[in-house]
């Protein structure tokens, strides 16, 4: 008896959000196992990384050939254009807060930037008239060489 006549060739119904959720599933387990510390190598990591993307393609591939979606939708609401409209007034108030925000860091960057070589400035001076003042307090309490002679008798 041929093994090929007896397969079913009825498509098997599932929504497209079980799709997604059993897509979804496979991809975390996927994930999983590239986590695993028994992988010893990049290259190894990279190989299995492969074999796994095509195989869970190939699977995918298939069951979207052999499944009835049992929703209108299908799988295409995968691809839902975000449904936020862009004249949102809430949406359009948290932009332009973010904008004024990023704006008033930026502008305080910018000044602080512009202040940076005036400190370095500063600070270098501080530092050489303290080296001096030191210098000069070595200089003023060496003694002179007729002092070091006397103390050398």
């Amino acid at each position: 008896m041929d093994s090929r006549n007896n397969i079913n060739t009825e498509k098997v119904p599932l929504s497209s959000e079980n799709f997604l959720s059993l897509q979804s599933r496979l991809q975390d387990y996927v994930k999983e196992v590239l986590q695993q510390p028994m992988i010893d190598s990049p290259e190894e990591r990279v190989l299995i990384e492969s074999e796994m993307d095509q195989w869970t393609t190939n699977v995918f591939r298939d069951l979207r050939e052999n499944l009835a979606f049992t929703d209108t939708e299908s799988i295409d609401n995968r691809v839902k254009v975000n449904p936020v409209e862009p004249t949102d007034e809430e949406l359009k108030k948290a932009v332009k807060s973010r904008e004024l925000s990023f704006a008033n860091n930026l502008s305080k960057l910018v000044r602080y930037r512009a202040q940076v070589p005036r400190v370095v400035a500063k600070l270098s001076k501080e530092i050489y008239e303290t080296e001096s003042l030191e210098a000069e307090k070595i200089k003023l309490e060496s003694p002179t060489v007729e002092e070091y002679r006397k103390l050398e008798l």
